[in-house]
């Protein structure tokens, strides 16, 4: 099972689902156990969304994304030196690198991977470096980046999480607003609490949220 592939046609049924249109050839190349668990990550992702009634959140909010290195990392990044290395060193045409990504399901060409190696590759997943990386025979560390970056805050981290993105959902259902309302509603409670000086753990930040949540008043219907 090519688990890139699978990666792949994930990423691509995501963007489905986000209203944002690509192509199929993500799925064109997908065996039938592949396709089996690209349907099994696709229904938890419709767990997590609750129902297609509810707008789902972007893709690089969505846990599932971030966990399977569908969402540019910023501490991560193509190392451009090393990619034009060792594609010569394997004997591969910057077009014939393009078709092979393509093959796996990147919308990839080979003007993209030009760009990479003369101007820049800022913003690439790291599933698809990873990709990069087995398609030319060497370990992904060999073609990765790392840069150290600012350390993040507390409240940063605690946005990131799926329980965090749980309780958004449950503010939008509560009070009848969108995701993205109801985040900035709680990452502007997150913000302020901060402001005041108050330097609280994640599990502390949890049992506050949560709290809040619950004490909301649900929004009255027009019937009522």
């Amino acid at each position: 099972m090519n688990e890139e592939r699978i990666d792949a046609a994930l990423e691509a049924a995501l963007e489905r689902r986000a209203g944002r249109a690509t192509s199929e050839a993500a799925t064109d190349h997908l065996e039938p156990a592949e396709q089996a668990e690209v349907d099994s990550l696709v229904e938890i992702a419709d767990l997590l969304w609750e129902s297609a009634d509810h707008e789902p959140p972007p893709l690089d909010q969505d846990p599932t994304a971030i966990m399977l290195g569908l969402v540019p990392d910023p501490a991560i990044m193509l190392d451009v030196s090393a990619l034009k290395r060792y594609r010569q060193s394997a004997r591969l045409k910057q077009s014939e690198l393009a078709a092979r990504l393509a093959a796996r399901g990147w919308q990839i060409a080979t003007k993209d991977v030009f760009a990479w190696e003369t101007k820049s590759a800022a913003g690439l997943c790291p599933a698809l470096i990873r990709a990069i990386a087995e398609e030319l025979g060497v370990e992904a560390e060999k073609v990765m980046l790392r840069r150290d970056l600012a350390k993040e805050t507390t409240v940063e981290k605690v946005a990131k999480t799926p329980w965090f993105v749980d309780l958004v959902w449950d503010l939008s259902r509560k009070v009848q607003i969108t995701f993205g309302v109801a985040q900035s509603d709680l990452l502007a409670q997150m913000s302020a609490t901060a402001n005041r000086g108050s330097d609280l753990t994640e599990e502390q930040w949890r049992e506050v949220l949560e709290q809040l949540v619950s004490n909301r008043t649900p929004r009255r219907s027009d019937n009522e």
